[in-house]
């Protein structure tokens, strides 16, 4: 089911090569200040967008893409959490 997805994301994000992206995501949501409204998704999005491009070509071959979409969405949500 969807938790698979979750759990093969947090391996990727547990190894070295995607150190950058999460210090990426916590610097992003260290500084995120919800402003509301469509500024705050637009800027969530770019971020996603950028991070997913970028874990793509680290991403094992053979491990189902959805999982990273799903999991890194999963993941910054996870952390935007306490903000929002």
């Amino acid at each position: 089911g969807g938790q698979a997805g979750g759990d093969l994301c947090g391996s990727f994000l547990s190894l070295a090569e995607a150190e950058p992206l999460v210090r990426r995501a916590l610097g992003f949501a260290e500084s995120f200040e919800p402003a509301g409204g469509s500024a705050d998704g637009e800027a969530v999005r770019a971020l996603l967008a950028s991070l997913e491009e970028e874990a793509a070509a680290l991403w094992p071959a053979g491990w189902p893409a959805a999982a990273l979409h799903e999991g890194l969405e999963r993941y910054v949500m996870g952390l935007l959490l306490p903000k929002v």
